[in-house]
């Protein structure tokens, strides 16, 4: 009967016409399809995506009165030795130190409208367009904004709006006839004067703005706009009052215009609402920005850094004797006022390496990042007084930015006649990605963004009114430390030894040329033990040893769906011979272990469907910079696919802590290119998994006192 069959069947396929060939190929890509579509609902058994926890919101404080603009100084607060007051004309912001007299002032009226501006904004257009305001300018002076009594404090809402655009286009021509030229403008400008209505000095005035901004096309019989970017401000507002006294309208625009093919674009005009609510909290000055009580009119425009109190404790060169700038760059950076040095203008640096995914295929700049969100400075006046403050970034500081400004007291080679610390914050993260890939040597581009993120930005300033050191700063951030987190001060005189232990990577082996990966471990659990007995002879030293690459493959890690030995660093008794020396508690062991990277598939994780998306919505692929080397790719993880099942396991991790040692922030900007995670909800993630309430589809944590740490990126070393 099967020789029946499958003599009738080879008949079937010897006499198939060409219909049947193509209904049996139709067939297989129908059965194909379902295959791969049916797998590719199939996901891991730990790797089920969850949606990203709620970031709380702390709101508005609640009003108690309201304050009329342009009423005078007004006494907000007083506790902690310390007063609080707000100018309701100008929004100056000003402390007093009730024994010693020094005062803090939010602005300065001796500077520019950046000096004069509680926030500068920067925002973001949908033509990619980065345009920045201050507050001054766009709010202040016009009486836009209203402040209400809050306890201890007050809350000011700016209302920034542009008054007048000084977009060009939206007033001249790009290109214009001979004639039209010499009627719509020359002409024009000599009948205003024949007739009394233009002063001549004025009139010569515009007539020589248009030579500086236009050029002669005699052969095409045209002028046209010269500048390939955009001119002088001051020239652009004289031709902007040029086209206004000749009576240019955009009428007359739009028609030069279209007589070259060019389209007049007008944009509407934005409007951003920003709330910023500034309190007196035991003597410490705290302001506070959120982000999600932001409105606008457009949707085109999107507020993308918001600078807070930029001016706040500002130094003019002029009356700094001695100081300097502090910035956590380091083991601490200080910088001397008057310092300017034009080669080096300003220092600006994001905190936590915020910016890593925008500068991913960037060699960075500085060897390591800023891991401390504060800054602050301290200066002596010439008559020896001194005081100073310290700026602590309570919450937003995964987004926030510190920037210096050194001022000079000869300003003709450059500068500023300030010295300033500021931070500023990113209420919008954004990349402008290249179509081609990362190394393509074509440059063309699209804009990506996270959208807005909902953070409560919030600064306390530490105000010290006499003279204050580097010490001193150092000391008051760590009892901040101890109130804030129930921390206690431990003071241990024994020195400490530090060691970084390389366990098991991954070679690369050929069997008749067909390459495959080993397992081998670069230090044995026994190799170790020997080791660490031999330094335990050094008297009064203790033994801090992270050790690398021995959880989940090494190195070369695969999906941490649980926390696995590798087999490579030698066996379960020589493990456990390790752990006796850590079990008298002097000694301490931390394993090192990749939350946020993978570099090996497998365990139920697939990229497609698992793996962290970068700004240009593929899998991201982090490579170290030297692939020649033959070193591996990691893909990142999302964090809404949290894979633990549990970060320890008492008998097999004993007194040992897990050391997490994935590099750049562990929060993304995308997870899926149609879900966006901003940084908070990813942030709020790794938070509960510190503290065990957030334990992901799988099993409970079995070990509670699992502790994680968090190191920086180096060169080699770079995580999702």
């Amino acid at each position: 009967m099967l020789r029946n069959f499958g003599g009738t069947a080879a008949n079937r396929i010897r006499n198939a016409g060409a219909q049947e060939w193509l209904l049996a190929l139709a067939a297989m890509a129908v059965l194909l399809t379902a295959v791969f579509w049916i797998s590719s609902l199939v996901r891991g058994p730990v790797l089920a995506r969850q949606a990203p926890p709620e970031v709380p919101k702390a709101g508005l404080s609640p009003a108690v009165g309201t304050l009329e603009p342009r009423s005078g100084t007004v006494k907000l607060a007083e506790n902690g030795g310390k007063a609080l007051y707000l100018d309701t004309a100008s929004l100056n912001v000003k402390v007093t130190d009730t024994v010693t007299g020094a005062e803090w002032n939010s602005i300065h009226d001796r500077g520019g409208e950046q000096e004069k501006s509680p926030v500068v904004i920067r925002f973001l257009g949908k033509d990619g367009v980065m345009r920045q305001w201050d507050a001054y300018t766009y709010a202040i002076q016009n009486g836009r904004y209203t402040l209400h009594r809050i306890e201890d404090g007050v809350r000011i809402v700016f209302d920034l709006m542009e008054t007048e655009s000084y977009r060009l286009n939206e007033y001249m021509p790009e290109k214009i006839s001979e004639q039209r030229y010499r009627e719509r403008f020359l002409d024009r400008l000599d009948e205003l004067v024949a007739e009394g209505n233009l002063a001549a000095a004025q009139a010569q005035r515009y007539k020589e703005s248009l030579e500086l901004s236009y050029q002669h096309d005699p052969d095409n019989g045209l002028y046209f706009l010269k500048f390939a970017g955009l001119p002088p401000l001051s020239l652009v507002k004289d031709l902007i009052a040029l086209s206004k006294a000749v009576g240019y309208t955009t009428d007359m625009l739009i028609e030069d215009s279209q007589q070259f093919g060019i389209q007049v674009s007008i944009l509407e005009p934005v409007r951003f609402a920003v709330t910023m609510e500034v309190t007196l909290d035991d003597g410490d000055l705290v302001v506070r920005v959120p982000t999600y009580e932001m409105k606008t009119d457009n949707a085109d425009y999107t507020i993308q850094n918001i600078a807070v109190l930029p001016s706040f404790g500002l130094v003019p060169a002029d009356t700094a004797d001695d100081g300097y700038i502090f910035v956590p760059d380091g083991a601490g950076a200080l910088f001397r006022l008057n310092s300017f040095n034009p080669k080096y203008p300003e220092y600006e640096r994001p905190i936590y390496d915020n910016t890593y995914y925008s500068t991913l295929y960037e060699m960075p700049a500085f060897p390591e990042p800023l891991t401390m969100p504060v800054f602050g400075m301290y200066y002596t006046d010439p008559t020896g007084a001194s005081q100073g403050f310290m700026g602590i970034i309570e919450k937003g500081a995964e987004l926030a930015h510190l920037k210096v400004q050194l001022g000079a007291k000869d300003t003709s080679a450059g500068g500023t006649p300030f010295n300033k610390v500021f931070s500023s914050f990113d209420s919008m993260q954004y990349s402008r990605v290249k179509v081609f890939g990362p190394y393509s040597s074509n440059d063309a581009r699209y804009l990506s963004t996270t959208g807005l993120i909902p953070v409560d930005y919030t600064v306390r300033y530490k105000l010290f009114g006499d003279r204050v050191t580097y010490f001193e700063m150092a000391r008051t951030y760590r009892q901040y430390l101890m109130d804030t987190f129930g921390l206690e001060a431990s003071y241990d005189a024994d020195p400490k030894l530090f060691l970084d232990v390389l366990g098991t990577v991954t070679l690369e082996k050929r069997f008749l040329g067909v390459p495959y990966n080993v397992r081998f471990s670069m230090t044995k659990y026994a190799q170790l033990r020997r080791m660490l007995e031999e330094m335990q002879q050094w008297q009064n030293v203790r033994l801090i040893v992270n050790y690398m690459g021995a959880l989940n493959g090494g190195l070369n890690n695969t999906v941490a769906t649980k926390a696995e030995l590798t087999k490579a660093g030698g066996s379960r008794k020589e493990w456990e011979t390790l752990l006796d020396f850590f079990s008298g508690g002097r000694h301490t062991l931390f394993l090192s272990a990749d939350l946020m990277k993978v570099a090996e598939t497998g365990g139920g994780f697939r990229p497609r469907t698992h793996a962290l998306r970068g700004y240009d919505g593929k899998p991201l692929k982090i490579w170290p910079y030297n692939r020649a080397s033959g070193q591996f790719e990691n893909l990142a993880v999302q964090p809404g696919q949290r894979p633990i099942r549990h970060v320890g396991d008492r008998a097999l991790l004993g007194p040992s802590a897990v050391f997490e040692r994935s590099g750049g922030p562990v929060y993304p900007p995308f997870r899926s290119v149609s879900e966006l995670v901003s940084q908070r909800p990813g942030l709020h993630v790794l938070r509960q998994l510190q503290t065990g309430r957030h334990r992901g589809p799988g099993r409970r944590p079995r070990d509670r006192g699992a502790k994680f740490a968090k190191t920086g990126r180096t060169q080699n070393d770079c995580a999702g």
